[in-house]
């Protein structure tokens, strides 16, 4: 009987622990986004909207359904902001972390924006999907239909901004192929776009 009691309590106390670790890989998000009420006028600005939401892990967001119906869509995409990350998020609910440009989301180029997971750079279509696995370190947005990638390169000050400096470099097209392989310096790369005429 005594035995039966210590597995009993093993099982609550297994049970507690995958609780706890679930609680701790979802984090309530306190959340900013314009709201749909004030979508109509112009360039809306985004406001605190308390918590909207849980974060889960270091790149999702689940958004709670009553905030869902509160959200401004454009293009079938509403942005949301949880402390310095961004995502983009569906009229479903589904989310995807936004590369942060310009105190909002990335913009779309070429149909296709930049995405975050675990610190590195992918692209993402206006579906939420995947086009380019994250596995880059930098990337610039797409422009006719190739976007310039590093591995290895490192984020430093420039004045009111930041600059990008060192690594790898080289192109990919919308397949995530490399069109240029990313085996160069930016300056050699830079030679290599300018030699072909921007191709």
């Amino acid at each position: 009987m005594d035995h039966v009691f210590r597995h009993r309590d093993r099982m609550r106390c297994w049970t507690s622990l995958l609780c706890g670790l679930l609680a701790a890989a979802a984090q309530a998000a306190e959340c900013r986004y314009v709201p749909r009420t004030a979508a109509g006028g112009g360039a809306a600005k985004l406001a605190a909207q308390g918590n909207c939401g849980e974060l889960v892990g270091k790149d999702g967001l689940r958004i709670f359904r009553e905030h869902l119906g509160r959200l401004s869509f454009r293009d079938g995409l509403a942005e949301v902001r949880v402390d310095d990350k961004v995502f983009y998020v569906d009229r479903a609910g589904r989310a995807a972390r936004a590369f942060p440009f310009d105190n909002g989301a990335d913009y779309f180029s070429d149909g296709l924006a930049r995405t975050i997971a675990n610190g590195r750079i992918g692209y993402i279509d206006r579906r939420l999907r995947v086009v380019v696995k994250p596995e880059y370190d930098f990337g610039f947005p797409f422009d006719e239909g190739r976007a310039v990638v590093c591995i290895g390169c490192t984020e430093v000050p420039e004045g009111e901004h930041r600059a990008v400096r060192g690594g790898r470099w080289g192109m990919i097209d919308k397949t995530g192929a490399q069109v240029v392989p990313v085996i160069h310096t930016r300056e050699a790369l830079d030679r290599i776009i300018g030699d072909s005429g921007g191709r």
